[in-house]
């Protein structure tokens, strides 16, 4: 991985996957649709913090599952102040403990951990965050013997010190949006590619009443899957 550099990461061609990510704000969706306007694949939310589950889940997966549209879960993490480390080992079995029930195989791509809280800073150091994405990380992967990837945003990503680089070793799946003109995303925190970018946040895909995210995946749904 290159360290800083003011390089860019890649850009998005025709030969990335299609995917939209979706959570219960998105509504009743209509999976068909979804799947004849050209979407591969799908990241639905499952949890957040160590109690919210949700309401659509269970719908979101058999839906996308019964069009044959390749399914992943991610989980909102809510990362407090003071650190505490069994807070995220407490979300991490919570999301875990939820695929169990409506995703019992753990999805046909890799969990996703969605971090960008918290959004002031200064309520966690950058230190504490990386030790609060370790400890989620390893015992998702300890209890799924999948890769987690990580969601997160440029801006979260630079706000915290690039994370002093310690979280490089894992997928990331960037937000960053082309509406603010650029054509691929910054190099930061020591990653020098993206696995998955989130490159709007007010698409239009047929089946979805309203806004959805984009995404541009791997080149091969082999990649997202994660498998251990």
């Amino acid at each position: 991985m290159i360290i800083g550099g003011g390089n860019i990461m890649q850009t998005k061609t025709s030969l990335h996957l299609k995917g939209i990510d979706i959570s219960h704000w998105n509504g009743v969706i209509d999976f068909n649709a979804v799947k004849k306007d050209g979407i591969d694949f799908v990241y639905i939310k499952a949890t957040e913090g160590i109690d919210f589950t949700d309401p659509m889940f269970q719908h979101n997966v058999k839906g996308a599952r019964e069009e044959g549209i390749y399914i992943g879960a991610y989980h909102y993490a809510n990362p407090s102040s003071p650190f505490d480390t069994s807070e995220p080992y407490k979300e991490a079995e919570f999301f875990v403990n939820i695929m169990k029930i409506y995703m019992p195989d753990f999805g046909d791509i890799m969990p996703v951990l969605d971090l960008e809280e918290p959004t002031q800073p200064g309520i966690l150091t950058p230190d504490q965050l990386v030790s609060w994405t370790w400890i989620f990380h390893d015992r998702v992967k300890e209890l799924t013997n999948r890769q987690v990837m990580l969601y997160t945003g440029t801006w979260f990503i630079q706000q915290n010190d690039d994370f002093g680089y310690k979280l490089s070793d894992l997928p990331l799946w960037i937000a960053e949006y082309e509406k603010y003109g650029i054509t691929q995303p910054s190099d930061c925190g020591g990653w020098d590619e993206w696995l998955v970018w989130q490159y709007s946040e007010d698409g239009k895909v047929n089946g979805i009443s309203g806004k959805v995210d984009l995404n541009a995946g791997a080149t091969s749904i082999e990649q997202l899957r994660g498998c251990i």
